[in-house]
């Protein structure tokens, strides 16, 4: 199911989206004369862009994945063919997180060397990018208004920002960069919480 749904992505948009995120780590700022913003060197902030633009892409694949199959009542016929809710999460976001991941791995591979960033940022970076996936998956399954889906990377940008401010004010109080997987492990009890609460109604339900 993986397989075959990340096929399914791969497009001339998908092409297209991976050439712009490459362009734009090209004409980035040069790590050796950037200042350092709110305790972070170029380098991760260089990160944290590639997060922005994974947000991006990541709302826009979602149109062809987990959107769609939910307007289509796919989702429906998978759920009553005994397929669990879970099992569909799951898969769904590794789809969806696979292919965003193949459309900014030239972009990923160009800061790592040209960066020379540790291991560190670029794991919480990974982990980041999945919940974030999780989270947009989340929100879907939940919400039964399609329309809402038009600003669906605007709101997970604006979420992205606010978690920036918390890794902000847990390195400053630990005074340890690792502070930033605190970060992540509540971003994960978050959609936890959120995954608890979701009803097999609003996941088949949807309208314009």
């Amino acid at each position: 199911m993986i397989r075959e749904g990340v096929k399914k992505i791969i497009n001339i948009n998908f092409f297209f989206f991976m050439f712009i995120a490459f362009v734009f780590q090209l004409f980035s700022l040069d790590s050796s004369t950037s200042p350092r913003i709110l305790g972070y060197e170029s380098g991760d902030l260089h990160l944290k862009g590639l997060v922005f633009l994974f947000i991006i892409i990541t709302g826009e694949l979602s149109k062809n994945v987990l959107q769609r199959e939910k307007t289509s009542k796919r989702l429906e016929w998978f759920l009553g063919n005994g397929c669990s809710l879970h099992r569909l999460f799951i898969s769904y976001s590794m789809i969806q997180y696979i292919a965003s991941i193949l459309v900014m791995a030239p972009s990923w591979i160009w800061i790592l060397f040209k960066d020379k960033i540790t291991w560190v940022p670029m794991i919480n970076t990974s982990i980041q990018c999945f919940l974030l996936t999780l989270s947009i998956n989340l929100y879907i399954l939940q919400t039964k208004n399609m329309k809402k889906f038009h600003r669906i990377s605007l709101k997970f940008i604006i979420l992205y920002i606010f978690t920036m401010f918390l890794e902000f004010g847990m390195i400053h109080i630990i005074k340890d960069y690792r502070a930033v997987f605190l970060v992540s492990i509540l971003f994960f009890l978050g959609i936890l919480f959120s995954y608890s609460h979701i009803s097999l109604e609003d996941v088949i339900t949807s309208y314009y």
